[in-house]
């Protein structure tokens, strides 16, 4: 490590000399020397460095996946069909608009979970309101035209492709979800949450983050899920929620712990709500080439310090907790994406033929193939749908209807239209 890296870790870290001296447990005067290079940083010094940031403590990776879970975009002097046609990708048509008042806005615009929100005089711009199950509608939307979310928002969110297509005039986010997944490791294990609670109640974790918070759901004699948050939730900041989501999906889709693992392979998450206040930051070294993965962890690890105590001749010694650092300090990188906590039509697919399936053979053998039959039938003309799978019905119709029209990303073939109609004029 150069005295050059250095500095810029300690910026990145948004530490002043002597307060980023004071951490290391070294005179100001020596770490201005490693700073101007006028004194070598060893490698035993480096390794020292990077164990007290929490940098370096095993090489082995832990598997994680981040993924956008919630995000709302609002786009100023512009209209709901043009976000609909040239910023979406989707005719105004397969959208169904209804009189409903939020956030202030007036008009409410559906496809499936896709939502924008708009109001008569065009104040306060068009939101674009994306839950999770939203995401993952849009991310396939995306995906049958061979671009991915992060292309998409990278385009989105540069002002040469909103500008030059005149668009809208600007663009910010109120709210933006960072969900890390932890994910399960037979061979080393992973991160068990109830000891951060530990941590916490003997005062070895430091945050700004004022508000804390922790439920422990029990059924019976065991437990079904820790959560843990830092912050408030629904401040213009950061609120950070960390819980068992193996729990929360065995619970949300009436399936085992174990099932879920196999199925999912998802054991806990650490997801970050971030406000206005963070978010132009996060969107400007997003545009400057850092990947969302990075800021995630990043934002995290500079939020929370987690410390472990140590038994030496001198006494307790504090140091960062290896257990919890281990989860970020070597990680696998995957493409930025929507969250998949939802299940989608073709994994509903693969639930039935795996779970389903067996168990109509079995009765078939039983009681034949015509009873199976119409008491199947019998029960999809019983069967209501809910709201949420009218909304997933009128999405997968427009899937369906683009896939046989061949048709390809029509905010492409518009703009194309529009730069070619404001030229011929």
């Amino acid at each position: 490590m150069t005295g050059n890296e250095l500095k810029k870790l300690r910026i990145k870290l948004g530490y002043t000399g002597r307060s980023f001296a004071k951490k290391l447990g070294i005179p100001q005067s020596t770490y201005t020397k490693y700073e101007k290079g006028q004194r070598v940083i060893t490698k035993e010094r480096e390794q020292e460095i990077k164990q007290i940031l929490g940098f370096e403590i095993n090489k082995e990776r832990a598997n994680l996946k981040v993924s956008i879970d919630y995000l709302k975009l609002t786009f100023f002097d512009t209209t709901v069909e043009t976000i609909m046609e040239h910023v979406l990708g989707i005719e105004p048509k397969y959208f169904t608009t209804e009189e409903r008042r939020k956030h202030n806005y007036e008009f409410w615009h559906s496809c499936g979970s896709i939502i924008l929100m708009s109001r008569r005089d065009g104040t306060q711009g068009v939101l674009l309101d994306l839950t999770s199950e939203g995401l993952k509608q849009f991310e396939e939307h995306l995906g049958n035209h061979g671009m991915c979310l992060a292309n998409w928002l990278k385009r989105v969110l540069e002002p040469v492709f909103y500008e030059s297509n005149n668009l809208y005039s600007r663009i910010h986010s109120t709210r933006l979800d960072l969900a890390i997944d932890e994910m399960y490791d037979e061979v080393q294990g992973n991160f068990d949450l109830t000891k951060l609670q530990e941590k916490k109640h003997r005062d070895l974790i430091t945050t700004p983050l004022r508000s804390y918070q922790e439920i422990k759901k029990i059924k019976g004699q065991e437990s079904h899920g820790t959560t843990i948050m830092f912050g408030t939730r629904g401040n213009d900041r950061i609120f950070m929620r960390f819980y068992e989501k193996r729990y929360e999906l065995a619970n949300k889709l009436k399936m085992s712990v174990e099932d879920v693992l196999e199925e999912y392979k998802i054991w806990n998450r650490y997801e970050l709500e971030l406000g206005r206040e963070v978010n132009p930051h996060v969107f400007t070294r997003y545009l400057s080439g850092e990947s969302l993965e990075d800021i995630a962890i990043d934002l995290l690890l500079t939020k929370i310090e987690v410390y472990e105590e140590i038994e030496t001749k001198n006494g307790l010694k504090r140091l960062p907790c290896q257990e919890w650092y281990n989860i970020f300090a070597y990680w696998k990188k995957i493409d930025i994406s929507a969250s998949a906590d939802e299940i989608s039509l073709e994994k509903s697919m693969r639930w039935i033929e795996k779970q389903v399936v067996p168990i109509l053979k079995m009765m078939k053998i039983i009681f034949g193939e015509k009873w199976v039959f119409d008491w199947l039938r019998v029960c999809m003309e019983k069967a209501e749908l809910t709201p949420q799978k009218e909304k997933q019905l009128d999405f997968e119709r427009m899937l369906v209807e683009k896939r046989k029209n061949g048709t390809f990303l029509y905010f492409d073939k518009k703009i194309k239209e529009r730069k070619e109609n404001l030229l011929g004029g």
